[in-house]
């Protein structure tokens, strides 16, 4: 079986889980889920990473170079826990980035990116990142290449545990 935990969102029976209003999020206990075909790669990612999102309680302001024209892609939704949601770069932008400040100093030693959309039937509408500069608290620490698969968590290895108050992340390289 494989340990998985889960976001449920509560949502009015006249609600939309997508748009809703009246939303509630509540945090389950650890599942055991016992699978009969083995998960597609990108489940398979996501059952690896363990841990936990230590950006929820450290009080995040987000800035970025640009945004997306419409929906749920500001900046303020990079660390919000949401799958539906997340920071999404204007088209237009040659050289996008996203800045994290915490309002309190976080120690970690790994960092977890979502680069695709929530929905697999989302795929196509994105322009998969392939490379990126991870900085934290302005100091360059590493460039990282993303794998084909945007549906795949990535996992950057930040060595010992350190002490973060920012983080940016510079897209490098993109698909067009």
């Amino acid at each position: 079986p494989h340990t998985l935990q889960a976001h449920v969102q509560l949502v009015p029976q006249d609600g939309d889980p997508v748009i809703g209003s009246k939303t509630e999020i509540v945090k389950s206990g650890t599942l055991n889920v016992v699978t009969v075909d083995f998960p597609e790669e990108w489940m398979a990612g996501n059952l690896k990473v363990q841990g936990v999102n230590l950006l929820e309680a450290a009080g995040v302001t987000a800035s970025a170079s640009s945004t997306w024209e419409s929906g749920d892609f500001g900046p303020d939704h990079a660390a919000d826990s949401l799958a539906r949601t997340g920071w999404r770069a204007g088209a237009d932008d040659e050289q996008p980035w996203i800045k994290l400040e915490l309002s309190t100093r976080i120690m970690a030693n790994t960092l977890v990116i979502y680069q695709g959309p929530a929905k697999l039937k989302s795929r196509s509408e994105y322009a998969a990142i392939r490379r990126i500069e991870v900085l934290v608290d302005g100091i360059s620490l590493r460039e990282v290449e993303l794998g084909p698969d945007i549906m795949a968590p990535l996992v950057v290895d930040l060595g010992e545990s350190m002490g973060i108050r920012s983080l940016e992340l510079k897209i490098l390289e993109r698909e067009e």
